[in-house]
């Protein structure tokens, strides 16, 4: 038997090796909180054999099992065991994914490589994730570069996309549960960041109508608000993304100015104006806002005579920067007014908004509030003035 001094010193050994383990090496990056330094963690992801959450900024090595959970709204990975999982197409979907995971597993490359030595040929292959082509587009904008073969978005695009199709299509109840929808939404909208995700989710066949449907109709606030951030996110400086979705839908603008009229959520009218100027890009889009009378929209919601306390001073300040830029870019805020003694119409050039700008702030400065408000009001009245539309004329 081996003397006590030996068994402690063993047993020290151990557990020293075991620490050492578990510490990071020394030129392993990590990823600090900035409100926390102390609160740090590997910026290349550890998979083991169990799911684990993908920590924010995390890389994920390839090959490995990625899944969304919709649950959640996390993404979460593996090691892969091919034993575990269903062919479906380009990624594997898992058994239990009907259970509230969408599960993605990336096209090994090294399999592409051995079937090229192999002389398979190129058109006899299924399309792939990592060899889709650029999206035509049509000559103005030229064609949009897909991501690089190596990322995870197409697949999680493809994924994430099918799941909120399928709830979507055949919900489990009417309305469809939020807690169903906005992990997808949100997913989605982080992809559409890209020029490539952004124009193939406007440009698909189904889910823009899904989620104008989704604005319009589902009574939670923050699903109506979340789906409007996809289009806006979607859309935004991508110019074949905006015509995909107003050339299959000609009446969105009236649809969505008639939506700000109606809804009762801030939340979802500042979203709402933000799509709208998101569209006014084009020559054609602010035609049609001015034969809507979008301004005589905003004019109305902006309501000039409740300024105080009412929950809605984002939406002013929201309306206050449209203005400021919708001037700025040279359009028109003249409006005509009521008829003068004489029987002929005043014209307002700057259509009433110096008067609403300077009272709303004339009112917060007097009765408090308008926190929020008051830099996007000024900002559009700063551009009214700049445009000499505020004085006398």
């Amino acid at each position: 038997m081996a003397p006590p001094f030996l068994l402690r010193l063993l047993t020290l050994s151990l557990l020293l090796s075991t620490l050492l383990a578990e510490l990071p090496p020394d030129d392993e990056e990590l990823i600090c909180s900035s409100s926390d330094p102390s609160s740090c963690y590997p910026r290349l992801f550890r998979p083991t054999s169990e799911f684990q959450a993908v920590l924010p900024m995390q890389d994920i090595p390839s090959g490995l099992h990625i899944r969304l959970n919709i649950a959640t709204g996390e993404k979460e990975a593996k090691i892969n065991v091919p034993d575990e999982v269903e062919q479906d197409g380009g990624g594997r979907l898992e058994s239990g994914a009907a259970e509230g995971a969408v599960v993605v597993v990336p096209h090994d490359k090294d399999e592409d490589e051995k079937d090229k030595l192999a002389g398979a040929g190129e058109s006899q292959k299924p399309l792939q994730l990592q060899d889709r082509p650029p999206i035509p587009a049509s000559d103005p904008f030229g064609r949009i570069k897909p991501p690089p073969p190596s990322s995870d978005d197409h697949a999680l695009y493809d994924t994430t996309l099918s799941a909120l199709l399928t709830i979507l299509t055949n919900p489990p109840s009417t309305p469809v549960p939020e807690p169903s929808l906005l992990p997808p939404l949100t997913t989605l909208t982080e992809l559409a960041h890209s020029p490539y995700h952004g124009h193939q989710l406007t440009s698909h066949p189904l889910l823009p109508s899904h989620l104008l449907t989704l604005l319009t109709t589902h009574p939670s606030p923050p699903l109506r608000a979340q789906s409007i951030i996809l289009l806006s996110t979607s859309l935004r400086n991508n110019p074949p993304a905006q015509h995909a979705l107003t050339t299959s839908h000609p009446t969105l603008l009236d649809l969505l100015l008639h939506r700000l009229v109606t809804d009762a959520s801030a939340t979802v009218q500042t979203r709402l104006i933000a799509l709208i100027s998101s569209l006014l890009d084009t020559e054609r889009q602010r035609e049609l806002f001015g034969l809507f009378n979008g301004l005589g929209v905003l004019k109305r919601s902006f309501d000039a005579r409740h300024t105080r306390y009412d929950g809605r001073d984002g939406v002013r300040a929201r309306i206050g920067v449209f203005v400021g830029d919708w001037v700025r870019r040279g359009g028109s805020v003249l409006t005509e007014g009521p008829r003068g003694k004489d029987g002929e119409r005043l014209v307002e050039r700057d259509g009433g908004w110096c008067a609403d700008f300077e009272g709303a702030l004339g009112r917060w400065r007097e009765e408090g509030g308008g926190e929020v408000g008051k830099e996007g009001v000024r900002e559009g009245l700063e551009a009214l003035k700049e445009r000499g539309l505020c004085g006398e004329g």
